[in-house]
């Protein structure tokens, strides 16, 4: 019988089924062949051993390598995961605040409640540019963010709050009857007013002004938004630090 051993059969495209096949057929040949020696049938043993060792150790590196690449996947996924809520949280929050940013409160209205009726309240820090020119933008943004963080503690799980850009915030809140809504700023504005802000450069006293409005079942935004905005002008106008609301057309004013 005509041998060609396990060595016979490298090559370049050479695989592991390759391997499993050479020395199947090998196993056969050497058991029909009643007539092979036990010098060769040891022989073919040393082979047949010699080979499963070399299948045995394959198996085992690319079981290690499998898992390694599992493994590497895995964590990139856990990366990718992590990365995209960074972004996620980036994209809906303030960088200085943390609250939400204008755009997360927007689709907010658009998504979850674009139907609904509720309330807004739209306020921003009375003049807030003597606080940056007095105390330095530093403390200006130490405060804004403990402005955000006592507001933020104080409001109730049913509000939704963000900073529109500069000292101006909003909250939206369940609807509710306006003398109820114009009640809650007020709140807000007292808990503003119970202590100064801290910063670097020492405490800062600031004052808020308000603007309250409902929104009433599928109105558009931009209509009570102008609402709160005109009564947040108003409050202004009449002397900053209070609460102005007004109803929509199809309620009665405060």
């Amino acid at each position: 019988m005509e041998r060609v051993y396990f060595d016979d059969v490298q090559r370049e495209d050479f695989t592991i089924f390759d391997i499993e096949e050479a020395l199947l057929e090998r196993s056969l040949a050497v058991l029909a062949d009643e007539t092979t020696s036990p010098e060769i049938l040891r022989a073919e043993l040393r082979v047949m051993t010699k080979g499963y060792q070399r299948l045995f150790r394959e198996v085992q590196r690319l079981i290690k390598l499998s898992d390694r690449k599992e493994e590497a996947l895995n964590r990139m996924n856990r990366e990718l995961i992590a990365m995209s809520a960074q972004l996620e949280y980036q994209a809906s929050h303030d960088s200085l605040t943390s609250i939400l940013n204008k755009g997360a409160i927007t689709r907010y209205i658009d998504e979850e409640i674009r139907h609904a009726a509720f309330g807004l309240i739209l306020f921003d820090i009375d003049f807030f540019k003597q606080v940056n020119d007095q105390y330095g933008h530093p403390a200006g943004d130490e405060v804004l963010r403990g402005f955000a963080k006592r507001i933020n503690d104080y409001l109730l799980p049913d509000m939704v709050f963000a900073r529109f850009g500069g000292e101006e915030f909003a909250i939206v809140t369940p609807d509710m009857p306006l003398e109820e809504l114009h009640q809650r700023a007020e709140n807000i504005r007292n808990a503003v007013n119970a202590a100064p802000f801290f910063s670097g450069a020492g405490f800062v006293p600031i004052t808020v002004s308000f603007g309250v409005s409902l929104r009433v079942e599928n109105e558009s935004f931009s209509s009570v938004f102008t609402r709160a905005d005109t009564a947040l002008y108003r409050a202004k106008h009449e002397g900053r630090d209070r609460v102005v609301s007004i109803a929509p057309p199809s309620r009665d004013k405060k």
